[in-house]
């Protein structure tokens, strides 16, 4: 429970300064600062009401306000999401942007791809491999691939994988 019927008493009672009142109850200055401002913005008076306990003068003090309260953007679609990343040459980048087109509050693009990995519920997977130096070369692109081709004939090579 915060120390706010101290921090009046104590102000408006005993005359203590601030920093006074901020070592006696343990608090930073900026704090019984806030706290005194909060209270002068009510139109509390020493001593408070009988009626007003703890309860009702913290949410005389520290109502939240509708304008206080920030708007939340709009979740998109995380299944699609998560399906149009599965197409070949999409990224999560072209996602955000199509997002945000759509949402112009919508998040950022860190926020976008951290609810996406605690939507697809894992993280990114690795895998360690131990092999001798030289030995195997291993390829792991998921991009668009380029064509190959054949130096001496011009034709185009088929490719043996994707």
């Amino acid at each position: 429970m915060r120390k706010i019927r101290e921090i009046l008493r104590l102000r408006y009672e005993l005359g203590l300064s601030k920093p006074s009142i901020a070592a006696a109850c343990q608090l930073g200055v900026s704090t019984v600062h806030r706290h005194l401002l909060r209270a002068e913005a009510a139109g509390l008076e020493w001593p408070l009401p009988e009626e007003l306990d703890d309860h009702a003068l913290e949410r005389l003090l520290f109502a939240r306000r509708a304008s206080e309260s920030k708007d939340i953007p709009p979740e998109p679609d995380w299944g699609q999401v998560a399906r149009e990343l599965t197409r070949k040459g999409v990224t999560r980048h072209q996602l955000w942007l199509e997002y945000r087109e759509q949402e112009p509050k919508g998040y950022s693009y860190s926020a976008f791809c951290m609810k996406l990995r605690c939507y697809l519920g894992r993280e990114q997977p690795s895998m360690a491999q131990v092999h001798t130096a030289g030995e195997a070369l291993y390829v792991d692109y998921a991009g668009m691939t380029l064509p190959i081709y054949d130096g001496e004939s011009g034709a185009q090579i088929p490719q043996r994988f994707g």
